[in-house]
């Protein structure tokens, strides 16, 4: 039996083979529960809830409204811990954020290698918040942070509880160039 297949048939098919490719480079950061794809994360450690103590201690310290409300801290592979706030700028396309800021620090220290990074907002003055909580990485930041780390993991909330995944799992379609990390 011969079977014709029209070109619209063979250019969709050739679409969803490489849409599964894509998947392939990506499945290893999600499993199925339930039917649903899910983001893999690992429960947090101890060293892990002193890591956001560090970004909450850093806000608390230098909060300015208008200036300052997001904290910052990452944990290098030798254990080492930098803490930095982020930049507001009266043009937000110029405001540095604080991982750029912690991973900046840590850099410019001489440590290069990280193994987990969080960020933590402050409330502001109107807010009825009492204390700082933790958030997730904007694109920019995930794609910074996979640019120095593709090994990084990232302390988030993620269905309604605070857990780490891999920076690569939050940014499935990275940038590349033929800078590796």
């Amino acid at each position: 039996m011969t079977v014709e297949l029209s070109g619209w048939f063979v250019s969709k098919m050739l679409v969803f083979i490489a849409d599964l490719l894509k998947i392939h480079r990506i499945i290893d950061f999600f499993h199925i529960r339930g039917g649903i794809l899910m983001l893999k994360v690992s429960a947090l450690e101890n060293r892990d809830y002193n890591l956001i103590k560090a970004a909450e201690e850093v806000i608390e310290k230098n909060y300015r409204y208008g200036r300052h409300h997001i904290g910052s801290a990452v944990r290098t592979t030798s254990g080492h811990v930098f803490a930095a706030v982020h930049l507001e700028a009266n043009v937000g396309r110029i405001a540095v954020c604080g991982e750029a800021m912690a991973l900046g620090k840590s850099i410019s220290e001489g440590e290069h290698e990280f193994e987990s990074i969080v960020a933590v907002a402050h409330p502001h003055p109107h807010e009825d918040i009492e204390k700082c909580w933790v958030v997730a990485p904007c694109g920019m930041c995930r794609e910074l942070i996979s640019d120095y780390g593709k090994d990084t993991d990232v302390i988030i909330s993620y269905n309604g509880k605070l857990v780490k995944c891999n920076v690569m799992a939050l940014l499935p379609e990275k940038y590349s160039s033929d800078i590796e990390s």
